[in-house]
């Protein structure tokens, strides 16, 4: 009889002690899937500033393109002024 309730008690307890544990392993997963979700929506909005950014730098580099194909041209008119005025200056001499 002694030996039944000391038994009895022993499956009583390991049964309490492996519902505790699941319980404690659905709360653990039970958060792990609630930061997986927090993670991938964290991912989902770096990815889409990410996106943002690269299209910027993409138009920055396109206008700072065109600002430095301004200055060559503007560039190259300027040295064929200043050649064209040297030219005259040197006509002007010979004559």
């Amino acid at each position: 009889m002694v030996l039944e309730k000391s038994l009895q008690q022993i499956v009583y307890d390991f049964e309490k002690e492996k519902e505790l544990l699941k319980f404690q392993h659905e709360q653990i997963i039970k958060e792990q899937r609630e930061d997986i979700t927090t993670l991938r929506e964290n991912l989902r909005v770096k990815t889409k500033e990410l996106k943002n950014i690269r299209a910027l730098a993409q138009v920055m580099l396109n206008q700072r393109s065109e600002i430095e194909q301004f200055f060559l041209e503007a560039l190259e008119q300027i040295k064929e002024e200043i050649r064209k005025k040297i030219s005259i200056e040197r006509k002007q001499k010979k004559s």
